[in-house]
């Protein structure tokens, strides 16, 4: 994201992150070395400028056993 506000000049100000389970399919299977069926945590992050621009959207699948996705906030 650094690279897109320092080249473009965006300023980003909405992130939205939406959680689901997915299951490994033979690619992910044989990169994360686990069983096909695997539970993933899925998670698609969507980043908008102030006039709701869609600037970044961002893909991950998380094996829970091996990483802990975390969010912190603070008011």
């Amino acid at each position: 994201m650094k690279i897109i506000i320092q080249k473009k000049h965006v300023v980003m100000s909405n992130f939205e992150d939406k959680f689901t389970i997915s299951y490994a399919n033979k690619e992910f299977s044989k990169l994360l070395n686990i069983p096909s069926g695997t539970p993933l945590l899925e998670i698609t992050q969507t980043v908008s400028s102030p006039d709701n621009q869609v600037v970044y959207i961002n893909k991950q699948y998380i094996l829970t056993s091996k990483y802990v996705y975390a969010v912190r906030s603070y008011k």
